[in-house]
């Protein structure tokens, strides 16, 4: 039920992504699985199509979060471009309320749109109007916020570090 797949990626190489089927998926144990991986997890980014960003299963999941993993997760809601701001509003509403009800927090959403930051990406030079229109920038520093500057990863980091110095 693992595939581990290396990708060469310089700036992913202190990281380990996993990336499961979804809550929702009907693979026998998916679920199972997905728990075990959630206490060890540094950030956990629950990924919701536009479409239908009400999964029921998904939101099981996300109700049963111990509070201590509640810091850590962040809600993705892709393919934004696929709505009109007005129904973008009325989407993420409804998650956030239902964010609340299910967790007791108001829930960080994140609406992004992969196509437009590839645009933007790929244009020599990039094309900053569009990668801020794609979303992207506060989802990077969310990102960026939980894993690298997290207080409790740089106090281990310094403790090893001291430990280090003293031997």
């Amino acid at each position: 039920m693992l595939v581990q797949d290396v990708c060469p990626l310089d700036f992913l190489r202190d990281f380990e992504v996993v990336d499961t089927p979804g809550s929702n998926a009907s693979i026998e144990g998916n679920l199972v699985e997905i728990e075990r991986f959630l206490p060890v997890a540094d950030l956990l980014l629950f990924v919701f199509p536009v479409g239908n960003p009400w999964c029921a299963d998904t939101w099981q999941l996300v109700a049963r979060l111990p509070e201590e993993q509640l810091d850590k997760v962040g809600f993705v809601l892709q393919q934004s471009e696929l709505r009109d701001e007005e129904d973008l509003k009325v989407i993420l509403g409804h998650m956030r309320t239902l964010g609340e009800q299910k967790t007791g927090r108001i829930p960080e959403i994140f609406p992004v749109s992969a196509k437009l930051a590839m645009e933007a990406k790929m244009a020599d030079p990039p094309l900053s109007h569009l990668l801020k229109k794609s979303g992207f920038p506060p989802l990077e520093y969310f990102i960026s916020s939980k894993v690298s500057l997290n207080q409790e990863r740089r106090k281990i980091l310094r403790e090893v570090s001291n430990s280090a110095q003293e031997v």
